[in-house]
């Protein structure tokens, strides 16, 4: 049964403050229920964790919806990318980028990550420690740098450039609420497919030349020759899905984790006394409060059951990953924010063809960034200025506006 006259108005400010609540309410309801989007379609929120894990890994509900729900930057302007398609296509796609991601290849870049992080640690110490300043802001100081600059050192956006890419993603990632914004937007997508255009024709001028450690994922797609190679315009596709889908999400974990230990001084103290826990930490911060709320809508291609719940052919659904994530049928006191919990397998990277494709890279990110602010920061606590942890009112993606923090005493 499907629970129809459910609400969810991820735009309102009691949402952005606990969705959790909100989730459950619709958990004790029904395992998925008819939204009303306001426009012209309604849609099927599915709140259970076994029915949406299995929806999760179907091939019946297809990733390619009608060309009106194909957001204009998604893709740079240039068409669907790997998010909305189905094998054969989103094999291809994936297949081109997939190496560069792999655990493997991603290990190769601990280092990297500990240095970029180790600096921004040290200028928010110096922050801290100023009699003159003596406070800092977590996610423009330290979660969002290290997440873009990772990443764009993965995709091979050099240094002089991050800036600008910064810029551009993020009006990509702001709601356009006038004609100003959608102008705004528009320049922004023009931007990244000039240069990222500019870039490939390069790469692949000097396919030649020797560079030490992995190759970034420009060059790779640049110089690929296969019969599988991505055209000019896909490949802008791609690097502007990877950069829109990847650091934000990263970023959001690490604060969301920060909110979390805050909010749970014990925890904290088990992070600060056994470092060893930061591989727990992040696998327990995505299922306790994930930085991607609902896994993208999904079309059902014909009429279909999964655990009881018939969707019809042409139905658009949608799995809420964070009330899966706190499904008390597949997680024990699911509520609770517990680092020492034996692994499960949450949802918070998705399941199935579909599942994030940087997983590898966010999980390396978010075991450092805890690690390192554990061992430097584990007297960090909310400045007494600050009234509490805003959250950003976007309702896909789930973060802290910032986290304005000052040391000494106890978090």
């Amino acid at each position: 049964m499907i629970h129809d006259g459910s609400t969810l108005d991820i735009s309102s400010a009691d949402y952005a403050a606990d969705p959790y609540a909100h989730y459950r309410r619709l958990r004790e309801l029904a395992t998925a229920h008819w939204i009303d989007s306001g426009g012209p379609d309604r849609w099927i929120l599915v709140t259970r964790y076994d029915v949406g894990r299995a929806i999760l890994a179907d091939e019946r509900f297809s990733k390619r919806l009608p060309d009106r729900y194909v957001a204009r930057s998604s893709g740079g302007g240039q068409g669907r990318s790997m998010l909305g398609s189905d094998p054969p296509e989103h094999t291809r796609l994936r297949g081109a980028v997939a190496a560069a991601f792999s655990a493997g290849s991603i290990a190769a870049h601990r280092d990297r990550v500990e240095e970029i992080s180790l600096r921004l640690v040290n200028d928010l110490t110096a922050r801290l420690d100023s009699p003159a300043i003596g406070y800092a802001r977590l996610r423009e100081e330290y979660a969002l740098p290290l997440a873009f600059s990772v990443l764009a050192e993965v995709i091979g956006i050099p240094p002089g450039k991050q800036a600008d890419f910064h810029q551009w993603t993020t009006r990509m990632l702001s709601p356009a609420r006038d004609e100003a914004d959608l102008a705004a937007l528009d320049e922004a997508i023009s931007s990244i497919r000039d240069y990222v255009y500019s870039r490939v024709r390069l790469e692949a001028k000097e396919a030649g030349d020797e560079q030490a450690g992995p190759a970034p994922v420009l060059r790779t797609l640049a110089t690929d020759s296969s019969d599988r190679a991505l055209s000019e315009a896909e490949i802008v596709t791609m690097v502007t899905l990877l950069l829109t889908a990847g650091y934000e999400g990263t970023a959001n974990m690490i604060l969301n984790g920060v909110a979390a230990f805050l909010a749970s001084p014990p925890q904290w103290r088990l992070l600060v006394d056994a470092p060893t826990l930061a591989e727990a930490a992040v696998r327990e911060v995505l299922r306790y409060d994930c930085p991607v709320q609902r896994a993208t809508l999904r079309v059902a291609t014909r009429d279909i059951s999964v655990g009881g719940v018939s969707f019809a052919e042409g139905t658009l659904v949608g799995v809420s990953l964070a009330a899966a994530n706190h499904d008390d049928k597949q997680f024990r006191r699911a509520e609770a924010f517990d680092i020492t919990r034996p692994p499960a397998a949450h949802l918070a990277f998705g399941h199935g063809l579909h599942r994030c494709l940087g997983s590898s890279l966010a999980a390396l990110e978010g075991a450092v960034a805890f690690r390192h602010l554990a061992r430097y920061l584990p007297d960090m606590r909310l400045h007494p200025s600050a009234p509490g942890i805003e959250w950003c009112r976007t309702g896909f993606l789930r973060g802290p506006v910032d986290i304005v923090i000052t040391r000494g005493g106890t978090p």
